[in-house]
């Protein structure tokens, strides 16, 4: 997938009919609508309904896009996941477990970011201790479903802690490059 410019959808696959990039621009309006008015006015002062009329969408329309507020910003975490657990047991057998890893979000994470929106949410997302809380629990999905590849890749029957820890390892990197490529700006 390719990344527009901020605000702007991805460029739709060529198969994708117009029902479904309308839908894919109603979805980028409202979710551009509650980054600005996140940013102006907080998380939490911003109202569901603030966000609707911004986007000039009815409540009901933007919560069968969004089923919170919070997942305006941390709803996609999750989106990811399969695509990058199933890369991280195509990948060879010889790679270690870390390196199976970052080759996965290498191939399936890092292209589909796109820089500015994610930036603008984790910014949102550092100012509100609810916000903060999800993204940990989504985290902790991650790191189930990831060392959950890694003991298939090693033919265990459970998750063990080798395991555990290297996914520990490897989003902890990742957290901490993609915090460090934010406040560079």
């Amino acid at each position: 997938m390719t990344t527009g410019q901020e605000g702007s959808p991805p460029d739709p696959a060529p198969r994708e009919g117009l029902r479904e990039r309308k839908k894919l621009r109603r979805r980028v309006a409202i979710e551009q609508a509650a980054l600005d008015l996140f940013e102006v006015q907080g998380y939490e002062a911003t109202t569901v309904d603030q966000i609707a009329a911004r986007a000039e969408v009815a409540t009901a329309t933007l919560f069968r896009y969004f089923p919170s507020k919070a997942d305006l910003l941390v709803g996609e975490n999750n989106q990811r996941l399969p695509a990058i657990k199933q890369a991280v047991l195509d990948r060879p057998p010889e790679e270690n477990g870390l390196a199976a890893i970052r080759q996965a979000i290498l191939q399936e994470w890092v292209p589909a970011v796109d820089p500015l929106t994610t930036a603008r949410r984790a910014r949102i997302v550092a100012t509100s201790d609810l916000l903060i809380g999800m993204s940990y629990h989504r985290g902790q999905g991650w790191l189930t479903e990831l060392a959950d590849a890694l003991a298939v890749r090693r033919d265990v029957d459970s998750i063990d802690e080798r395991c555990v820890l290297i996914v520990r390892f490897a989003m902890a990197a990742m957290a901490s490059g993609v915090e460090g490529w934010i406040s560079r700006g």
